[in-house]
């Protein structure tokens, strides 16, 4: 039950904070320009503003709820010290990719660094409390990196990139802090997930097969469910 307060408190500040404070950074560095300007008139560049409205206090309490619930779960589960750690970093990271991928259709590479640098630390704790244990967990965390990237590397040119540069390093990521089955169920249930919603918004025509979903908030709703289903 605490483990999933703390998981809920920590999607809300993580997705409050995305949205306060680092979108509008973001934004303010990256460069966009006007392409509805008329052709006789340069392409301006430009910041474009969040308009913090309903829909992203939404997105935040449904982060956080899918978050507390995995966290509840979680605390079912015979987990070490070191796992919930690695779990809560990927609670405090997806809710941060879901709303940037949303607004701005991307994902920086800095999440996926927090991930790798993360679970570099954690091993070195766990080196101090049990050697064999760590080097075993780190030896299978690069296997699943490496693994995760070349397969993912892959499906991206068998897809012509369906799968972004930003998504394939998360997933890798996520691969590498957490575990193998974590990684795949995330994958694939994202994947299903995107599918479902693309169907649903062909059928009620509200995209078209050109349109682009980002991944993403899909990727982030699969990690939730993998940990409610683990």
């Amino acid at each position: 039950m605490i483990l999933g307060i703390c998981w809920f408190l920590a999607a809300a500040l993580s997705a409050i904070l995305t949205i306060k404070l680092y979108l509008p950074k973001l934004l303010k560095r990256s460069r966009f320009y006007d392409f509805d300007a008329p052709e006789s008139f340069p392409k301006r560049k430009y910041a474009p503003r969040i308009l913090v409205n309903w829909r992203m206090w939404a997105m935040v309490i449904i982060l956080a709820t899918v978050a507390g619930l995995s966290g509840y779960n979680a605390s079912k589960s015979n987990l070490d010290l070191t796992a919930v750690l690695r779990l809560s970093t990927a609670v405090v990271i997806f809710p941060c990719a879901a709303i940037t991928d949303i607004e701005t259709e991307l994902l920086p590479n800095f999440l996926s660094a927090v991930m790798i640098i993360s679970r570099i630390i954690l091993a070195a704790v766990e080196f101090f409390l049990n050697q064999n244990k760590a080097l075993t967990g780190i030896i299978s965390s690069m296997i699943v990196l490496i693994v995760c990237f070349v397969f993912l590397l892959i499906m991206s040119v068998i897809t012509h990139g369906g799968l972004g540069g930003g998504d394939i390093k998360l997933l890798a990521a996520t691969g590498f802090l957490c575990d193998i089955a974590i990684a795949i169920g995330t994958y694939i249930i994202g994947l299903f997930l995107c599918a479902l919603v693309s169907l649903i918004l062909l059928i009620s025509r509200k995209k078209t097969v050109k349109d682009v979903l980002p991944l993403g908030p899909f990727i982030c709703a699969g990690y939730f469910i993998s940990v409610i289903l683990m």
